[in-house]
């Protein structure tokens, strides 16, 4: 008992995934990138990790709560005003540009502690 062929002259019979047709192929990049990675990094995955490393956890601060965001960004923007008053002040441009920029980053990070208080927030009303 033979295999029917098909047009192409292939043999109609099931493939690797139960239909007919070839084998899906990866791309020899993405293979072999695959492969230098699991020999690079394979041994370190599996191993466990090291309890002096665990222990730096305990250590990290734990996030703030949305009084202390709001507080940290009430600062920030002291801060940038304080810096803008200083800037004013400045006859040479670059140094008062650099001035501004600072203050410019005080108030990013015064923004981001918004939006932090605002989400710490969020999520205590949704949990509690």
């Amino acid at each position: 008992m033979g295999h029917a062929r098909s047009p192409g002259g292939r043999r109609d019979r099931a493939g690797w995934s139960g239909g007919t047709g070839q084998r899906p192929q990866r791309d020899y990049t993405e293979r072999w990138l695959d492969r230098a990675l699991r020999g690079l990094y394979g041994s370190v995955v599996d191993e466990p990790v090291p309890d002096s490393l665990l222990s730096v956890l305990s250590h990290l601060p734990e996030q703030p709560s949305a009084a202390q965001a709001l507080d940290r960004a009430r600062r920030w923007r002291a801060k940038a005003e304080e810096i803008e008053t200083a800037a004013e002040s400045m006859h040479d441009h670059s140094a008062r540009q650099a001035l501004l920029q600072l203050a410019h980053s005080y108030r990013t990070l015064a923004q981001y502690d918004e939006e932090l208080m605002q989400q710490l927030a969020t999520r205590r009303q949704v949990s509690g």
